[in-house]
């Protein structure tokens, strides 16, 4: 008593205070600890270790650790039954509730959460509270937009009763004390926007002195500041309104375990409707570039003699004239004018794009660096951020599929003599790397000399008859480096990028392996532009003689659109509920082949323009860290790249708010 028990999460400690805040006692409990409580019936402390996949138990009086209890991946909140010695703690990556008997300090109970039985990753329980009387647990999906109502009156027993639907990501639930209204906070809010240019009609007169300041500096809003949280009050439904509540949860989950297997479709196509069933396609290639919106490449698409395409042109940042061979792949093949990033910045878009998931911690934790405060640390491992299923190369490599990544995950190491070169920074990319691709500085890593790399490998490998089936690759240069001076320009990064592509392209529709590839293109994010549809609205591309030739296709895909579309032909499983439940992109391949080949668009800019002393935002974007794509302020980014791009008396169009919602794709119930 008068002890306050807090975590340093990032140092891994706990630690306690008196009634003045002094802190009197610290103890360490390792790992990355998430939350403590103290047990009614023992008191004893425990601990969540988010990163450690266990329960710490800690004397009080000393702060040492007595015992280690292991639960499920990725713990979170926990909450002690009111009568009884039961512990509760929702462990977001296994899709389930552990359950510790204090007295003894197992295990007794582990209750899934998820929808559907073999549902992988994707649920993503990360809060609980329990009523009153002790006889119902409820425990915020994250994921699934809900939060389960468990019957847990009896030890060893319980049972999932019903869910309520909730909005966008519930990171947080609470039982009012009388028991009959839950409170659940919502990380994202209802819906996504779009974020077109601002107006000088919208309505400013609840916006802090901060958010007018923002708005006058980025003519749109940046996709970080359109996710707003909220708060829901709910009454506690009885048995018939859990019911109508369950079947709308279902009616709102696009998953089922069916997915996992097979996909209906009932037109022809290259895409395998089985996982394992054979396809024409046997080698893909997969480009992730960075972080534009369909409007900022494609708008102009729509204007003109023959308009194609959901485009804004006055939105257009890298029109033709830059993105020549971005705009002939679309028109020669298939333009997808209805594609949308999964992710919202690079934080979450990388793994989004290789995992089709991001962990609970990952979206959590880029809220915060983003915004300027002091995020949280992933340890050696990455534990916080590896999902249970890992990546598509772990899928690959489960699945006996050969594979190789040019940066992707990848880092730079030296061995004992000096000698430096590209390895994985992950387990499954360790020997599967390009050594020297990206080894370079700014000049050698280029896009079009990073491609060139690339193709040097791609030739020997056909030559040896030992081509990988999946090849990953980072194309980056369109992150751009801002204005920073005697950097390349934003539109020289881009252009620059864009006949990288061209280049890979035509090379590989030349080769002896074109009949049997499929070459697919996605940004990790859309973070760096506006758009007028959606803000997560981004480039999409497809090349490969069995892509539609000459066709605009508008139905609504995603990351993991494109990631099933690839496992599919892979013969792979689905990594998460998110790429099961995805919809391949069978309406953009036919199945009869075009052996075509591509011919790529020489560059039509200056590849070599450099940003000068006084350009837009020179000062602010020297003194930013563009070695990474995530250590970079990408909201005052935004603003430089605009202002210096379309220049500060662009027209403004007026925003557009709209709910970005997809067809479930079940072959049951």
């Amino acid at each position: 008593r008068g002890r306050l028990y807090a975590l340093n999460i990032n140092q891994g400690r706990l630690v306690a205070m008196d009634d003045d805040g002094k802190i009197v006692l610290e103890g360490d409990v390792g790992g990355r600890p998430y939350d403590v409580g103290i047990s009614p019936r023992n008191g004893l402390l425990y601990v969540s270790d988010w990163a450690g996949a266990r329960l710490v138990v800690v004397d009080p009086a000393a702060l040492q650790v007595v015992a280690r209890v292991p639960v499920g991946e990725h713990p979170t909140q926990i909450v002690f039954h009111p009568e009884d010695d039961r512990l509760f703690v929702a462990c977001a990556s296994a899709n389930a509730v552990w359950v510790v008997d204090t007295r003894r300090g197992v295990v007794v109970e582990t209750i899934s959460t998820s929808l559907f039985p073999r549902a992988p990753e994707g649920s993503t329980p990360d809060a609980l509270a329990i009523s009153p009387d002790g006889e119902t647990l409820y425990v915020a999906n994250a994921d699934n937009n809900c939060i389960a109502v468990i019957d847990v009156a009896s030890p060893g027993r319980s049972q999932v009763r019903g869910f309520i639907p909730t909005g966008w990501y519930p990171t947080a639930v609470a039982v009012t004390p009388d028991g009959k209204r839950l409170l659940v906070g919502v990380g994202k809010g209802n819906q996504s926007d779009a974020n077109p240019l601002y107006d000088g009609s919208e309505d400013d007169s609840e916006l802090t002195d901060l958010e007018k300041y923002v708005r006058k500096l980025l003519p749109h809003p940046y996709i970080g500041t359109i996710v707003h949280g909220a708060l829901s009050i709910v009454d506690v439904p009885d048995e018939e309104q859990l019911a109508a509540y369950t079947s709308q949860v279902y009616a709102n989950c696009p998953y089922s375990d069916d997915l996992l297997t097979a996909v209906p479709y009932e037109g022809e196509s290259a895409i395998p409707r089985k996982v394992g069933d054979p396809s024409p396609i046997r080698y893909v290639i997969y480009v992730i570039k960075e972080n534009r919106t369909y409007d900022q490449v494609f708008g102009d698409l729509a204007a003109g003699e023959a308009p194609k395409g959901k485009g804004d042109p006055s939105l257009c940042m890298f029109p033709r004239d830059v993105t020549p061979n971005h705009h002939k792949i679309a028109e020669q093949f298939v333009l997808l004018d209805n594609a949308y990033c999964n992710g919202q910045v690079s934080r979450d878009g990388h793994p989004w794009s290789t995992m089709a998931y991001h962990t609970d911690y990952i979206a959590r934790d880029w809220h915060l660096t983003y915004s300027q405060r002091v995020g949280v640390d992933d340890d050696d491992e990455g534990d916080l951020s590896n999902a249970p299923s890992g990546y598509l190369w772990d899928a690959c490599r489960r699945a006996g599929v050969s594979y190789r990544s040019y940066k992707e995950y990848g880092g730079r190491v030296s061995d004992s003599d000096g000698n430096a070169r590209i390895e994985g920074k992950v387990p499954g990319l360790v020997g599967h790397m390009c050594p020297d691709y990206g080894l370079g500085g700014e000049e050698q890593e280029r896009d079009p000399q990073l491609v060139d790399i690339m193709l040097r490998e791609y030739a020997e490998f056909a030559a040896k008859g030992t081509m990988p089936r999946f090849i990953i690759m980072s194309l980056g240069e369109d992150h751009t480096h801002g204005t920073t001076p005697g950097a390349h320009s934003p539109r020289a990064c881009v252009a620059s990028n864009d006949l990288a592509l061209g280049k890979l392209v035509e090379a590989v529709s030349h080769g002896p392996l074109w009949a049997e590839t499929a070459i697919f293109v996605i940004e990790d994010d859309a973070q760096n532009g506006p758009d007028h549809v959606d803000a997560h609205r981004t480039v999409c591309l497809v090349a490969s003689p069995y892509a539609k030739r000459g066709v605009v296709d508008s139905t609504q895909y995603s990351t993991v659109s494109v990631i099933r579309t690839m496992e599919l032909i892979l013969g792979l499983e689905p990594l998460s509920q998110f790429d099961a439940a995805a919809r391949p992109m069978f309406e953009a391949f036919a199945a009869v082949p075009d052996l075509t080949p591509y011919e790529h668009e020489p560059a039509r800019i200056d590849l070599d323009e450099k940003n000068v002393a006084g350009a837009y935002g020179a000062d602010r974007s020297a003194a930013m860290d563009f070695s990474e794509y995530d250590r970079i302020d990408d909201f005052e980014l935004n603003e430089i790249l605009w202002r210096a791009v379309m220049g500060p008396e662009a027209p403004v169009p007026t925003p557009v708010r709209r709910a970005i919602a997809l067809r479930p794709l079940k072959t049951g119930d």
